[in-house]
């Protein structure tokens, strides 16, 4: 399956098999994003939900790295389908309620594919993965 980024011309694939091994097929969306852990929403975070519209494309991710990795995607997809949390993603503030993905690329793009308007997002400097996992 193809989706489009929102605002945008680009595109990325999701393969069909994929898809329907995380039970995407008949996923409907209940919330304007995915569920993250609750330790994320603490005063000591600086936790936020972001409207996926204000995260500048990752245009120079897609062109040095392009396709999505099966290993990542599919947990992420599955996670989504079945409710469980997920963590956010990382941004940085740019200006302007404008941000750059710091990490977090799959569940970008599976944010995306899933019909989310927003996403659960912490500010750099704090990670939830391990150096190069997310």
């Amino acid at each position: 399956m193809r989706f489009q980024i929102p605002d945008t011309d680009l595109t990325f694939d999701i393969p069909d098999d994929w898809w329907r091994f995380a039970e995407m097929d008949g996923f409907r969306r209940q919330y304007p994003s995915y569920t993250w852990p609750i330790e994320a929403a603490t005063d000591r975070i600086d936790f936020r939900i972001v409207p996926i519209s204000a995260i500048e494309p990752p245009t120079q991710r897609m062109a040095t790295k392009p396709g999505l990795a099966k290993a990542r995607v599919v947990p992420i997809l599955l996670a989504i389908s079945s409710g469980n949390p997920l963590p956010p993603v990382q941004l940085e503030a740019i200006g302007n309620d404008r941000y750059q993905l710091v990490t977090g690329f799959h569940r970008y793009c599976a944010s995306i594919a899933a019909g989310f308007q927003e996403i659960p997002a912490v500010f750099r400097g704090i990670s939830w993965c391990k150096p190069g996992r997310c």
